[in-house]
């Protein structure tokens, strides 16, 4: 587990900053959950407020950060002649921690001033660095924490969201719930705000699991605020509609846009080649024919030829065609 503490010294110089401690070395350095938008949507720093008593628990894939912020230290501020808090992050391995991190949020919750006592006394002035901290005494009450808990049985968690009023009553229900309820798994959002100036509407719409804020309006009842997913009820409202208008169609299709079987055009039989050219004979004949008859009723002197009453052109056409039929 990495823990992280931020506070100021006496110089000027030596004004707020964070440090990441351990056994022998304390560094400079934010914690990286803070400097980053926690699963690419949102900073938890525009979530809370640092200078008021804060409680955020949050993951971001595989890290799980607790980070409890402006715990007052009291003897530092009687030296220093104004108020000076600390604030302390822990940041563990999920799931490994998840049991750990939640139980040091609970008893926050409950005992915010043993807790804050506990963090002061491990803080104290450095001429060098600002301040120190005594990395034993901080990595002590988490280990004993982890002693607690380690055969303990959780249950899983209720994932409707749900929002309060800052107030004792609505942190100890918070408070009970964490020591019971296993936090949710793969929430997409910060799991736990609990702030002093953080806006309902700035809660609501980044998917906060558990939020508490002193901006929140609260009714007589004093219940919880239950956060209904929007997104989720349009989709259902939006597939119940396709689903509605679809069962309408199928159910009043007018008969006359069914689809009717193709019936094959009705086909004639082929003449044969033969048939056409004897017809077309016949149609050569008929006017040869009437001609001949009239020119023989009228006076003509012309003598008959060797083929009786058919010309001799009309002879040579007959001929041909006979021929043309033969043929084919």
């Amino acid at each position: 587990m990495e823990i992280y503490v931020q506070s100021c010294g006496l110089a000027p110089e030596h004004d707020y900053r964070w440090w990441k401690i351990s056994q022998d070395l304390q560094s400079k350095e934010i914690p990286p959950i803070l400097k980053n938008k926690i699963n690419t949507k949102v900073y938890l720093t525009d979530l809370y407020e640092s200078h008021d008593p804060s409680i955020v628990l949050a993951k971001d894939g595989s890290q799980l950060l607790l980070l409890v912020t402006a715990l007052k230290a009291i003897k530092r501020s009687k030296d220093y002649g104004r108020g000076i808090r600390n604030s302390v992050a822990f940041i563990g391995e999920y799931p490994e921690y998840e049991p750990v991190l939640r139980i040091i949020a609970a008893n926050a919750l409950e005992e915010w001033e043993s807790f804050r006592h506990k963090i002061d006394e491990a803080v104290e002035f450095d001429q060098n660095l600002g301040f120190k901290v005594d990395f034993d005494s901080i990595k002590n009450y988490v280990e004993d924490v982890k002693n607690k808990v380690k055969d303990g049985v959780f249950e899983k968690p209720d994932l409707t969201r749900k929002i309060a009023n800052n107030n004792v009553l609505k942190k100890n229900e918070l408070a009970q719930e964490l020591r019971k309820f296993c936090l949710p798994k793969d929430w997409k959002g910060p799991l736990v705000i609990v702030t002093g100036n953080a806006s309902e509407n700035v809660l609501t719409q980044n998917f906060v699991w558990r939020s508490v804020s002193e901006r929140v309006l609260q009714d007589k009842s004093e219940n919880w605020k239950e956060i209904k997913d929007v997104n989720k009820k349009i989709i259902v409202i939006l597939f119940l509609g396709i689903a509605g208008i679809a069962l309408l169609i199928i159910l009043n299709w007018p008969p006359s846009t069914k689809l009717q079987p193709i019936q094959p055009p009705e086909t004639k039989p082929l003449e044969s080649k033969q048939s056409q050219l004897h017809q077309e004979t016949l149609e050569t004949q008929i006017p040869t024919e009437a001609n001949s008859s009239s020119n023989s009723s009228s006076t003509d002197t012309t003598e008959p030829n060797a083929t009786g009453d058919i010309p001799p052109n009309n002879q040579t056409e007959i001929t041909a065609n006979t021929a043309r039929i033969s043929k084919n």
